[in-house]
């Protein structure tokens, strides 16, 4: 928890939901995700404050002394939205608009978004999403109706989601299915192949089992000799001593 003072001299409490919950009317579309990788928070300086806050008369007026009032040249500014006037920053503080084309991307910090696969946590699951991907301003009443459930909201939503947004719900899914993947593989019995027997042999063995070696003519071949020495680790020479 963090805490600032505003303009009043006010404590209180930073966080990133009030953020978005009290973003501009200009951002209301923007989920959780785009309103953060494709904005940043910035002071307000003087001369914007009063440009954001003038009026088309007031744009139109002509100073007297120096005539209509000129346009800034070189580069446009970026857009900036100002929060909502129930921010504790509204005055202070304000978003701007990153470049369409700027290479910002997302890190979720904490503990990552459950699997869908996880009966125990589906509508865990489908709340997540839903934040995350649906515009909101508060969580109580806007990210599904009082007669759905989480499921059915979820699966409303993705009735309509742009092509974009699936993609995102398709690659938070492939992480858990990548690491079920890897622990089924783990769990597999590892056969080995012993050089000049054509049968696998598994290394799950009785102890009272013995391993063939190749022999030839009771003698041990440069295969079977091979076989019996102590497998070299990376790194590290194997020294024997006759």
């Amino acid at each position: 928890m963090t805490l600032d003072v505003n303009g009043s001299g006010k404590l209180f409490i930073k966080s990133q939901v009030n953020d978005y919950a009290l973003r501009g009317e200009a951002l209301s579309t923007s989920n959780v995700m785009d309103f953060f990788v494709n904005t940043y928070e910035a002071d307000i300086d003087k001369s914007s404050w009063k440009q954001a806050t003038s009026t088309p008369a007031m744009d139109n007026q002509v100073d007297l002394m120096r005539g209509p009032r000129q346009r800034r040249r070189g580069r446009p500014l970026h857009e900036r939205v100002h929060y909502l006037e129930s921010h504790p920053k509204y005055k202070s503080k304000y978003r701007i608009v990153r470049d369409r084309h700027h290479n910002t991307l997302p890190n979720f910090i904490g503990r990552y978004f459950p699997s869908r696969d996880d009966e125990d946590q589906q509508s865990f699951y489908f709340a997540s999403m839903l934040s995350l991907l649906k515009p909101w301003r508060n969580l109580r009443t806007d990210l599904k109706r009082v007669d759905q459930t989480w499921e059915e909201a979820f699966d409303e939503f993705c009735s309509t989601a742009s092509p974009r947004e699936l993609r995102i719900i398709s690659n938070i899914q492939y992480f858990h299915n990548c690491e079920a993947a890897a622990q089924r593989e783990a769990f597999k019995p590892i056969e080995t192949q012993i050089p000049g027997s054509r049968d696998l042999v598994s290394e799950d063995l009785d102890e009272d089992e013995d391993v063939p070696y190749p022999m030839d003519d009771g003698k041990f071949t440069e295969d079977g000799l091979a076989f019996s020495l102590p497998r070299k680790n990376p790194g590290v020479k194997n020294c024997m001593h006759v």
